[in-house]
């Protein structure tokens, strides 16, 4: 599973199709297709979600894109965040 915090799944299924990647099996979440305040990893309750959605569609992995987007108000650079 692709999350996502800035592309949309378009774009997502068009960078994979570039790439000759095949995606028919590859659920892509993209936060900026949602546009919600909770799209947020430091939310429990979005984590919370996220976890589900992977338990019950059977996902082993996830890929996040980018820490950045997915968690405002951290610091990349500080060694707490």
């Amino acid at each position: 599973m692709f999350l996502d915090g800035e592309m949309t799944g378009f774009d997502i299924k068009d960078r994979l199709n570039t790439h000759k990647i095949e995606n028919d099996n590859v659920s892509i979440r993209c936060c900026s297709d949602y546009r919600n305040a909770r799209n947020n990893l430091l939310d429990e309750s979005f984590r919370k979600d996220i976890e589900d959605f992977l338990t019950q569609n059977d996902i082993k992995i996830i890929i996040i894109d980018n820490k950045t987007s997915l968690c405002p108000g951290i610091d990349e650079n500080s060694k707490g965040d």
